[in-house]
């Protein structure tokens, strides 16, 4: 079965072994849960990171027993590193009736075994990720005027004529005359070749991203430097 919420798809599915326990031995008949959960980018392709793999261990009568279920799936999910609540307690809230639903299935057919995997499929995180950093960075940039001027960020534009003549060059790697691999301000990397726009202090930017900065501060976005107003 697929249950699809956001940026998340779960697939679950259970395997039963063997038939007719004694109704007295079916309450400790073992259940393992493989819980797996991965990362994935647009087109299906894997982030580089380690996919998780978790195994839990109980018995039968856990999952005939409502209070037993509604404890022990939080707990499970808990092994997850994703964290937004409401998706969380749709994984809960799904996993507690499917299991309960099976968990009474195998009762009733007094299996031996019973074997439940979750497998949680994430798309995108690591780039759900950078979009709120990029989203804090661009709040920086458009702060109000009002605001900027309350603290040391420097909220006075630098001159139209100070920005034109900053130096544009071509990224060829870190080292020699770079020291950054990407861009502070969008946080991007660099491609090879690119056009950049360095600032006096020699840090350098997007030329598009640093103009967009300096029509609100004077001051470099590293090192504060100050460029004419």
């Amino acid at each position: 079965m697929a249950l699809y919420f956001g940026d998340t798809t779960t697939y679950v599915s259970a395997l039963l072994k063997g038939r007719n326990l004694g109704a007295s031995a079916r309450p400790l008949a073992p259940v393992e849960v493989h819980l797996h959960v991965y990362e994935y980018m647009d087109g299906g392709q894997r982030l580089a990171c380690r996919p998780e793999f978790t195994d839990f261990s109980m018995y039968l009568g856990h999952l005939v027993d409502l209070r037993d279920l509604r404890h022990m799936i939080p707990e499970i999910l808990f092994h997850t590193f994703y964290n937004d609540l409401d998706t969380r307690r749709f994984w809960e809230e799904k996993l507690i009736d499917y299991a309960a639903d099976v968990g009474l299935i195998a009762f009733n057919a007094g299996v031996q075994e019973l074997e439940l995997t979750v497998e949680i499929h994430i798309r995108n995180l690591a780039r759900r990720l950078l979009e709120v950093e990029q989203e804090m960075v661009e709040l920086a940039i458009n702060a109000s005027d009002e605001e900027i001027g309350r603290g040391d960020f420097g909220g006075t534009p630098a001159s139209e004529a100070s920005i034109r003549e900053l130096e544009v060059v071509k990224y060829d790697g870190v080292g020699g005359e770079f020291e950054d691999n990407g861009c502070s301000i969008c946080l991007e990397e660099f491609e090879l070749e690119m056009e950049v726009t360095r600032m006096p202090c020699k840090h350098v930017f997007h030329g598009g991203c640093l103009t967009q900065w300096l029509e609100k501060s004077h001051l470099c976005p590293l090192c504060r430097q100050e460029i004419p107003i």
